[in-house]
């Protein structure tokens, strides 16, 4: 099965065989579009199923100004609920600042929604909470209509 803009001559196509974390750094710059691919978005969640702390900050950088992009894209949701699972409480905080400014866009679609909630169920501090409370101030309405 092909991946969405892949070819044989992408840079974006990953070898399956090769999982070293060198073949991860050599992304740099690039992760967010592979995100968005099903080969991409399988790669980096079995990176992320076996990250270390420093593993995951780098993949989270590197994600983070695509989250919400990512987190409505057919590949990309999956990838970012594994990603939210191996996050730490402030890298956590960090994602959802990203999600807050498009947090209406998100869970109103139809991928979006699963990544969003998955979020939200790993939120447990009072900080969190709160971002969750500012995001959906003003949108109750808009979220309680919408079939999502």
């Amino acid at each position: 099965r092909a991946d969405r803009g892949s070819s044989n001559n992408s840079p974006l196509l990953i070898e399956e065989k090769d999982d070293s974390d060198k073949q991860l750094y050599e992304m740099k710059g690039r992760m967010g579009e592979l995100g968005v691919t099903q080969s991409g978005s399988r790669f980096l969640q079995r990176k992320l199923g076996k990250a270390t702390p420093e593993i995951v900050e780098f993949i989270m950088v590197e994600l983070g100004d695509s989250i919400c992009k990512l987190m409505t894209d057919q590949y990309g949701n999956y990838l970012c609920q594994k990603l939210f699972q191996c996050c730490s409480a402030s890298q956590r905080h960090y994602l959802f600042t990203k999600v807050s400014k498009r947090f209406l866009d998100i869970a109103c679609d139809k991928r979006g929604t699963h990544s969003l909630q998955s979020l939200i169920e790993l939120l447990n501090l009072p900080q969190e909470e709160s971002l969750v409370q500012e995001a959906i101030e003003g949108k109750i309405y808009d979220l309680a209509v919408d079939p999502q």
